[in-house]
């Protein structure tokens, strides 16, 4: 699937705010020059940034830098509005005006920001509640509220965490990423089968070798663990939300066997499936 450049241009407003309802998660993966701070208020699954794939719930909140490939994906369409987000997007030169030194404050979170930053604890509940007033509030109150939740998220390094283990940089056109996008969308959608080597090479027409070296240099990560990440990602959400027996979760996650599914999971979330499910409340 290929990386939609999105044009974001209001000619009225300096940045975009918006609260959105839908029934699932299912956008095309895309990437503007605009940062991005989505925070999700109702709906879960997994989330694509960059090489990074990792689930997501209620509460979840991202800031995103300029031009990082991004997409949440719900694990099916629950009907009923049930997915709702909040998205506020703006241009970076916002803050790098020079007529304002004090934004050198912000230098520290736009650098972050490459990698893509993932806000948690007080913060998360600090900008939420911005984002929520801000919503209600006129153009020129707006703007005091963008800068404030950047006020926040510079005073809270402790909530944060990069997103991404990899940078874009400025070669990466949505042209060169048309093959490694089209195979995300397609392990999504078939990460709980077998899924072989082989068939993602002959998807984007190449030898299974130089698929190997071409995927590791796009996403700096191996295929399997890719795949192993996606299916990870897929059983975290089976496993808060529902009431499957755990050798289950594996076999709809792709897992030939429990044991192996336990290994991978423990090695990547550090915690074994069991443990995580009690940890929420959940037997």
């Amino acid at each position: 699937m290929k990386a939609v450049k999105e044009h974001i241009h209001h000619p009225s407003q300096a940045f975009r705010l918006t609260r959105f309802a839908l029934d699932a998660f299912d956008l095309q993966l895309h990437r503007h020059p605009q940062w991005e701070l989505t925070w999700i208020e109702r709906g879960s699954g997994i989330r694509f940034v960059s090489g990074s794939v990792q689930p997501f719930s209620a509460g979840d909140m991202v800031l995103l830098g300029a031009n990082l490939p991004h997409t949440w994906k719900s694990l099916a369409t629950r009907g009923s509005k049930s997915c709702i987000a909040t998205v506020l997007q703006f241009p970076p030169a916002l803050l790098k005006m020079d007529a304002l030194p004090e934004l050198s404050q912000l230098h520290p979170l736009m650098s972050m920001a490459r990698r893509g930053v993932h806000i948690e604890g007080g913060c998360q509940q600090l900008v939420a509640q911005r984002l929520a007033d801000m919503l209600t509030m006129d153009p020129l109150g707006r703007v005091a509220g963008l800068f404030d939740v950047m006020r926040q998220l510079s005073l809270h390094p402790q909530d944060l965490s990069p997103v991404s283990e990899r940078v874009t940089s400025p070669e990466d056109t949505p042209a060169r990423e048309t093959r490694v996008d089209r195979l995300v969308q397609w392990i999504h959608s078939h990460a709980g089968s077998n899924i072989r080597l082989q068939e993602a090479a002959d998807l984007v027409h190449v030898s299974a070798g130089a698929f190997s070296r071409f995927f590791s240099r796009e996403t700096g990560k191996t295929f399997t663990d890719f795949v192993n990440d996606v299916r990870c990602a897929r059983a975290c959400i089976l496993l808060r939300e529902s009431a499957q027996p755990i050798a289950d979760v594996a076999l709809d996650c792709g897992f030939v066997t429990p044991s192996h599914f336990n290994r991978v999971f423990l090695a990547r979330m550090g915690i074994a499936p069991r443990a995580y499910r009690r940890q929420i409340g959940l037997k």
